[in-house]
Order: C-alpha cells, then sequence, then structure tokens
C-alpha cells in the first residue's frame, strides 16, 4: 500500500454537482467552494460539446472522494485478494496522484 489517508491533498466534503442555467459546477456542498467548473450550455455548445455527456462528467467527478474512500476501504478490508489489491491501489494512486 503506497497511499497515505493523512496526506490528503483534494477538498474535504461531500461534492455535489450543481447544473443548472449560469453553467455545471462541482461544488462542495457545505461551503459552496467551487471544484471544477465544466461549462455552460453556450461554452459547451461552442465547441459541440455534448450537454448531457459534460452533466454526465460533473456527477462523476462529485462522486470521486466518495469511489476513493470506497476503494481505499475495499483494499484495507482485502488485502490478500490480489486483484482487489493490485486494482485498487493503482486507481487509489491514480486519484491521489502518485501513479508510477
Amino acid at each position: 500500500m503506497r497511499w497515505d489517508k493523512n496526506k490528503i491533498m483534494y477538498t474535504q466534503g461531500k461534492w455535489i454537482a450543481r447544473i443548472n442555467d449560469i453553467g455545471i459546477d462541482v461544488i462542495e456542498e457545505r461551503s459552496g467552494f467551487g471544484i471544477v467548473n465544466i461549462g455552460n450550455e453556450k461554452s459547451l455548445s461552442d465547441c459541440e460539446y455534448p450537454i448531457e455527456e459534460a452533466k454526465a462528467n460533473a456527477k462523476l467527478i462529485a462522486a470521486s472522494p466518495d469511489l476513493l474512500e470506497f476503494a481505499q476501504e475495499m483494499v484495507r478490508r482485502y488485502p490478500n485478494s490480489p486483484w482487489i489489491y493490485e486494482q485498487g491501489n493503482a486507481a487509489i494512486n491514480r486519484a491521489l496522484g502518485n501513479e508510477a
């Protein structure tokens, strides 16, 4: 296991996708702190980027902290499963920017 939960560098809290007339954002729910702006209908239509795909991307990004926590827990619970250990650690390290 090469990752350390005590060295988390991303914004803590529940992330949510905020999709409205102004744009598509991922924010930290309690503080409203912006994590990432995906764009708005005008900017996305200018580059011919499908709006539904942008909304789906925002929802996936918003779920990232939960998915990371789940992967970390699976690796902790099942260290004797080679697939869970190897694939879990690869995903965790990719999420934390620790790729080899």
